[in-house]
């Protein structure tokens, strides 16, 4: 209840309810990716879980941009959601499995992960200075 900005009084007023509406009105789904360890279980005849694929764009309210889920819009259209799956997809199947045990251990991407990002038309850059700045002028 510390951790939770609404405080103890939220959860326990919602607390062995199905909030998932409620959730999903105030949060995005990243956290419950954050905050897995702290789950506790599944509420009794809840359905399981489905399977994502890699890159998939939700359903679920307030998690994607609106253009993503539907609505109109005049500065998206489908080439960026399809650039926003790919990027999305490299980044859950070839950065997430390793991405914490790297930063924790210091470690820079490797040339081979480098070489994906290339193939897949995602650029990748070093920032600050460094040797890429002596073109600049």
């Amino acid at each position: 209840a510390q951790v939770h900005p609404g405080g103890a009084q939220i959860l326990e007023e919602y607390g062995g309810k199905d909030v998932t509406v409620d959730f999903y009105e105030m949060h995005r789904k990243d956290v419950l990716t954050k905050y897995a360890k702290l789950k506790v279980g599944r509420m009794e005849g809840a359905p399981a879980p489905t399977a994502h694929t890699a890159g998939e764009i939700t359903a679920i309210p307030f998690a994607e941009l609106p253009a993503f889920q539907g609505q109109n819009s005049p500065y998206y259209n489908e080439s960026h959601r399809r650039l926003a799956q790919a990027v999305r997809a490299f980044v859950q199947t070839e950065l997430e499995p390793i991405a914490e045990a790297a930063d924790l251990a210091g470690e820079y991407p490797e040339l081979e992960l480098r070489q994906k990002l290339g193939a897949a038309g995602l650029l990748a850059i070093g920032m600050g200075p460094g040797p890429h700045l002596q073109f600049a002028k």
